[in-house]
């Protein structure tokens, strides 16, 4: 038999061979050490947002005038899938979706363009819009509370001052977000009689305060041949300069601002809290650059906030909640998982071999493996994170396989007479090509994750490339250091005259596998006569299980427990932030009694205070980090449901109670973050919220669903001010002339600004609180006339309550109202199926459509994707081994291994409570590819058989399944057990990779059972005809 020159150079040169090897196992190591550590690959949403603020502005004045038209403008833009928007008192938020792969950077400059060219179409007054990409980055990685016995104005400007500088300069951190802190600012507190006396209007104050607070540029002179610099300073230095401030003259007087104002040193307004742990606070909110290492960025926040308290004693910080700790611990867990199925596989390997040595040649596969992958990681600028790591731990036990074939085969040509280094050439070369199609039919699988689009192709892309190449990497090491290895190891004593426990139970093993192979050969010999009854069974078996299979439940993804409560609260709109926070301080008092794994409550009240937020004043939002998951019995689930029945007591708050929910990340690019959302769309409201409500009465009634609530109530009390235009025109009054009058001495008008010790302060001009105690106190205000005369509001004006929306939602430029459920102790398959039916027997008006959305939506598309996928990687594996027997029959053989798989993959599911989802499919994908390996295997030595030996079909399969027994219940095996820890799915981040790991230890089982026994069959029969 000719020999591979390459492989036979490799046993002649064994130190330039393990020289190599050793190369590749020190450059991994080095990049093990520069590799970042996060919880997911750098996710980049094709998603941009349109910003846009015109305040004091109605919901639907909003769309109108400001979301309408921007939407019109953008729709053209090539490449958006979706647009939605949101519009509120004052802000409109648009949300551009772009199809995954499209040049956001690009996209952002046609949209800029766009936009531009409507701003003469938007309020003049306005702001330019913002346009913002989607960046993950802005999601804090750290938020950290601070206390202190000083006021909270002073402890604000003191964080302002001394701590956020220090955190900013850390290497990779991008912002700092300082909240409940309080800010001072200089009220000029008009008084309204004093204004109608000397005919003063309040842009005539603030015009006089911007005027007067200036430092103006003189110009230069020259004395004694020098230039010198002159200028006027005109700044305002203290409050006593502003009340100084001379703002008109009547009858020869000069009227000062102290003369119609209360001119003081006060806080902002607030409209907004924080509170940690019960008590009002100040929260700093850390982001890291998008290419920043979470942990390492998190690892020097806790080394600067230690010399920050050595350096201010009177400061407490601490760390709210810190994300690293979750990546580091998942990271952690999918190691131990990996090391612990790494030394599970190894042991199955002795127990079989009975041979230390080589047990020892078959593990090297492992490490080097391994580290050459992590070189390719650090080269790809990949991460350290739960899918490149999670695709080695879930590969590991494939790692071994080429390495046992190649070994197996070596160790029989040695004991058949053959030298030990021709045994080693002749050994590998006779198997290369079975190896090299086992070991493509593998890989060739995960080329389908290319052309999934979405979420499911961005998640699973770098999780393929890891498989793939780490698989590549073992079949380097089976085809050319093992032989090297074997030539010199293989002299070696197989076993020592010990009687430890390990060598008993291996003797016994060898025994047991001894006795297996001859009832084995004795069973097929029987069973090969009538073989139509094994395919009958077989097929019976594989019916059955895709019928259970399809009872199974599914969902998107596996729920992960984060370690964290979160609970949203609503109360009606207009009330005072004091009465909202006595709702919030109770939740607190709940929460503190009957929660013992509570570590920090930290809560924002009054909105949620995120970029491009558009929750109201009315909303707020807590969350509950708990204890690490070794030290308390309840999931953050099992926590959610108990408070959840508490808090129900709490009157007139609307409250909703979950469980953080695991890689949130990968649904924020969705069409939203709920679980189950249904669409009612259509523009007329009332219709719309009359649908909604009937659906979520609906929704309440289904089992399993925990809390359903409505993207907007049925309307808000607002107070219209109307102008009869043509009275205020005969009395020589605008309109707009009017409104710009109120909105100044109601809401306040920034004049200018107080500059102390390098601190800005806004000036604020409105009216006294005593002067607008109610609406008839408004009425009675009085504005000049185009004449000079005052004229009262209530000569021309009117005010009247109407209700409008306070917020709407538009998709894809239509209205709609979203209603809103959670769901717990069921699979969202079965209550979507619930839901459907239910929905039929509920009249929608024809000028409505209803539709399911929400994870629900991604997970349909995410299905699809994948099962083309399965479908596609089947046929990859088909024309593989087609090019690998130069045969269309004997892959069609071999494909009939797959089908056996979904027995073991239904009774895991079923055994383990496990859901199909995104993650299980991805392992029924795999299994595509490694249940195939052992029939390619027995397939090629059968057919050695038949043209060596000339040997019928059923003795050469017969030959064959004997032979190849051993290593292929070795290589099934080693899989299997190195994906238990895995499949456990105990500790952070555990949940993630369990489904996968489930579905490729139940595959592999069934699929290895009957391949021994239907690929026989199967080939008896077709190589018969």
């Amino acid at each position: 038999m000719k020999t591979n020159g390459l492989l036979a150079l490799t046993v002649k040169r064994p130190i330039l061979t393990s020289v190599i090897f050793l190369v590749i196992i020190l450059l991994g190591f080095v990049s093990l050490t520069r590799l970042s550590v996060d919880l997911m690959p750098d996710i980049s949403y094709p998603t941009v947002t349109i910003i846009a603020n015109y305040p004091n502005t109605s919901p639907e004045d909003m769309e109108n005038i400001i979301t309408m038209p921007i939407e019109d403008a953008v729709s053209g833009i090539q490449g958006i899938e979706l647009i939605t928007s949101n519009s509120v008192e004052g802000r409109s938020i648009i949300l551009l979706s772009f199809a995954w792969g499209t040049d956001i950077t690009e996209a952002v400059n046609d949209i800029r363009d766009r936009v531009d060219r409507i701003l003469g179409r938007l309020p003049d007054d306005m702001d330019k819009p913002m346009i913002r990409k989607f960046d993950v980055s802005a999601f804090p990685i750290m938020m950290l509370g601070v206390s202190s016995q000083i006021d909270r104005t002073d402890l604000n400007l003191f964080v302002e001052n001394n701590i956020k500088y220090r955190l900013e300069r850390i290497p990779g951190v991008a912002n700092i977000d300082i909240s409940g802190g309080l800010n001072k600012e200089i009220h000029a507190l008009l008084k309204a009689e004093t204004l109608e006396a000397y005919h003063i209007m309040p842009e005539m104050i603030s015009a006089a305060l911007r005027s007067e607070n200036r430092n103006i540029p003189i110009g230069t002179i020259k004395e004694h041949g020098k230039d010198i610099l002159l200028r006027s300073p005109g700044e305002f230095s203290s409050v006593e300069d502003i009340e100084n401030i001379p703002i008109t003259s009547r009858n020869g007087t000069t009227i000062f601002l102290k003369d119609i104002a209360e001119v003081f040193e006060t806080t902002e307004d607030e409209t907004q809290s924080v509170r940690v742990n019960g008590e009002r606070g100040i929260v700093i909110s850390l982001n890291k650059r998008s290419d920043a290492n979470t942990v390492a960025v998190a690892a020097d926040v806790n080394e600067e906030i230690e010399k920050i308290h050595q350096d201010y004693p009177f400061l407490q910080m601490v760390i709210i909640r810190d994300t690293s700790l979750y990546i580091s611990s998942s990271i952690k867990n999918i190691g131990f998982s990996l090391i612990i199925g790494a030394l599970l596989a190894i042991l199955i390997l002795f127990l079989f071999l009975e041979n230390i040595p080589s047990t020892l040649i078959i593990s090297t596969a492992v490490p080097i493996s391994i580290t050459a992958t992590f070189l390719l990681m650090y080269l790809n600028g990949y991460t350290l994170n739960l899918m490149t790591f999670g695709g080695l731990a879930l590969g590991i036990g494939m790692l071994l396989d080429n390495s046992i074939v190649v070994l197996e085969n070596i160790f029989r040509h040695n004991e058949e007479g053959m030298i030990r280094k021709k045994a080693s050439v002749v050994g590998v070369s006779e198997v290369v090509q079975p190896l090299i199609a086992s070991t493509l039919t593998t890989i060739v699988v995960f080329l389908p994750v290319v052309f999934i689009r979405g979420i499911a192709g961005i998640m699973f892309r770098q999780f393929a490339v890891i498989v793939s190449f780490s698989l590549l990497c073992s079949l380097f090491v089976a085809l050319f250091l093992v032989p090297m290895l074997a030539s010199r190891m293989m002299h070696l004593p197989v076993m020592t005259n010990g009687c430890s426990f390990c060598f008993r139970i291996a003797r016994k093993v060898g025994k047991i596998v001894q006795n297996l192979e001859l009832k084995y050969e004795a069973f097929l010999l029987r069973a090969l006569h009538k073989p139509s009854k094994i395919i009958f069974i077989a097929a019976i078996s594989v019916a059955f299980s895709f019928f259970l299979l399809s009872q199974v439940g599914t969902d998107f993804m596996p729920v992960a427990d984060e370690g964290e409560v979160r609970i949203s609260a609503t109360i009606d709109e207009g009330l005072p932030l004091e009465e909202f926070e006595e709702k919030i301080s109770q939740i607190e008092d709940i929460v503190f009694k009957h929660v013992p794994e509570v570590e920090f409550v930290f809560a924002r009240v009054g909105g949620t205070g995120w970029i491009g937020s558009t929750r109201g004043s009315n909303t707020a939002n807590m969350r509950i980090l708990l204890k690490d998951r070794s030290h308390r019995r309840r999931s953050s689930e099992d926590i959610s449901n108990d408070l959840r029945k508490r808090l129900a007591t709490i009157p007139g708050i609307e409250l909703r109670v979950g469980p953080g929910r695991g890689l949130f990340i990968l649904r924020i690019g969705s069409s939203g973050e709920e679980r189950i959302a249904i669409e009612v769309r259509g523009r007329n409201l009332n219709d719309g919220f009359l649908t909604a409500t009937q659906i979520q009465n609906m929704l309440e009634e289904i089992e399993g669903i925990t809390e359903t609530s409505l993207s907007r109530n049925e309307g808000t009390n607002e107070q219209v001010l109307r102008v009869d235009r043509q009275k205020a025109y005969e009395m020589g009054i605008s309109v707009s002339q009017a409104a710009s009058f109120l909105e100044q001495v109601i809401q306040g008008n920034r004049a200018t600004t107080l500059r102390l010790q390098g601190e800005e302060f806004p000036v604020i001009i409105k009216l006294a609180e005593e002067d607008v105690e109610n609406l008839e106190d408004i009425l009675q205000l009085t504005l000049p006339s185009s004449s000079g005369k005052m004229i009262p509001l209530t000569n021309f004006a009117f005010i009247e309550q109407q209700k409008g929306p306070s917020e709407i939602e538009r998709k894809d430029r239509e209205r709609i109202i979203t209603v809103n459920a959670d769901y717990s102790g069921r699979d969202a398959g079965s209550i979507i199926a619930d839901i459907r039916t239910n929905l039929a027997q509920i009249p929608i008006p024809d000028e409505l459509t209803v539709l399911i959305t929400g994870d629900y939506e991604e997970q349909q598309k995410a299905f699809r994707e994948l099962i083309m996928a399965i479908i596609l990687a089947i046929l990859l594996v088909y024309m593989v081994m087609a090019g690998q027997f130069e045969s269309v029959k004997h892959p069609l053989i071999v494909l009939f291994s797959i089908p056996g798989a979904v027995i073991g993959i239904t009774i895991m599911l079923i055994l383990t409570g496990t859901l199909i989802t995104m993650q299980a499919i991805i392992g029924m994908i795999m299994l595509t590819g490694i249940v195939v390996n052992n029939a390619i295997i027995l397939i090629d030595y059968a057919n050695q058989q038949k043209r060596e030996k000339n040997l019928p079909a059923i003795e050469a399969i017969v030959a064959a399944g004997k032979r190849r027994l051993r290593p292929i219940l070795m290589t099934a095996l080693t899989t299997s057990l190195a994906l238990i820890p895995l499949s456990i799915g105990l500790g952070e981040g555990g949940e993630t990779q369990a489904p996968m790991a489930r579905v490729v230890i139940g595959g592999l089982i069934s699929s290895t059972f009957l391949t021994l026994l239907l690929i026989p069959a199967i080939y008896t029969i077709l190589e018969k005809k």
